[in-house]
């Protein structure tokens, strides 16, 4: 079996199923999503490499929302600092997986450059 569709991240045809991943980082009233397609590696390394400064996160959480960013552990004063990360992830056969984090304006910008999301209208 081959997949139908590239991998988003190297962009060749997976041997296998492609897994989904949805990624939105929220900035004020500004938002930047992206919707991907990933063979496993590739999604296991977004996940190895970014996903460690992601919350799990489920509906019946109660867990208070983090007071540092998600990437340099900088304090987060402000409202401006306060950009939100959502992430859900679908990968096959498990179970959707949700993601939550704040990040600070510079590193939610180079987060936004990484994943390469599109500011939606």
């Amino acid at each position: 079996m081959v997949s139908i569709y590239p991998c988003d991240v190297h962009g060749k045809r997976a041997t296998s199923r492609l897994d989904s991943a949805y990624f939105t980082v929220v900035r004020g009233q500004a938002r930047w999503s992206r919707r991907m397609r990933l063979c496993g590696p590739c999604l296991a390394d977004i996940l190895t490499t970014l996903g460690t400064h992601w919350t799990k996160v489920d509906i019946e959480d109660t867990t208070p929302l983090a007071t540092v960013c998600g990437a340099c552990q900088a304090e987060l004063d402000g409202q401006e600092d306060r950009n939100a990360f959502f992430g859900t992830v679908f990968e096959h056969p498990r179970e959707r997986v949700d993601y939550f984090a704040r990040y600070c304006g510079d590193c939610a910008s180079d987060l936004i450059l990484e994943l390469k999301l599109q500011q939606a209208f």
